[in-house]
């Protein structure tokens, strides 16, 4: 259910997908322990999780997407909220939990690795999601990379990644019934930490 502050802001975004993460995400972390969503895009969880009182931060890459969420978040009145426009790599802060929607799958394998690693050194637990495309046999792979924009990855790899770098191992998956997605499309839920509540 989205507040009136963030319909002025958002509108009507927030589709199935994003309350299920939010659901998730709120379970899982400790409103007074730092929190960092990497690659925060248009930045619609983490003002959701900002107006729920918890310790969050923001990266973001992209420089159109970190300036028009960081004025939002200035109007809105989040002047605790830190947001940073650099590369996540870069980053050297620490943090209870770091999570990401979407992000992973946009990488190369050992850009994807790179990444898992450096997120297991910056935090205690982390919650990475990311959208499987189901390979439809009418779609060819340029047909799947433009319908995604980004290449096609397949998340059955996503567990053994991850399992180098956290000990815990937990994952989910919602189907596009559940999200209301297209049939081209299934949400992945990979959850990485210990005493994980699903």
């Amino acid at each position: 259910m989205t507040s009136n502050l963030y319909r002025q802001y958002y509108g009507d975004f927030f589709p199935p997908a994003s309350q299920h993460i939010l659901n998730l995400l709120q379970r899982n972390l400790t409103k007074e322990k730092p929190v960092l969503e990497l690659g925060f895009g248009c930045g619609h969880l983490l003002f959701s999780l900002a107006e729920r009182g918890y310790s969050v931060s923001g990266i973001e890459i992209r420089r159109k997407a970190f300036e028009e969420t960081q004025r939002k978040f200035a109007e809105a009145g989040f002047h605790d909220v830190r947001l940073f426009h650099s590369d996540f790599m870069d980053h050297n802060k620490e943090y209870d939990c770091i999570y990401t929607t979407g992000l992973l799958q946009c990488l190369d394998a050992g850009e994807r690795l790179a990444m898992i690693e450096a997120i297991s050194k910056r935090c205690r637990k982390a919650m990475i999601i990311v959208p499987e495309i189901k390979v439809d046999r009418n779609l060819n792979s340029r047909e799947l990379r433009a319908v995604a924009g980004c290449p096609e990855y397949r998340t059955g790899n996503l567990g053994m990644e991850v399992y180098r770098f956290f000990p815990y191992v937990r994952m989910g998956r919602w189907n596009e019934e559940i999200l209301e997605l297209p049939d081209a499309f299934l949400y992945y839920v990979c959850v990485h930490l210990s005493g994980l509540t699903s």
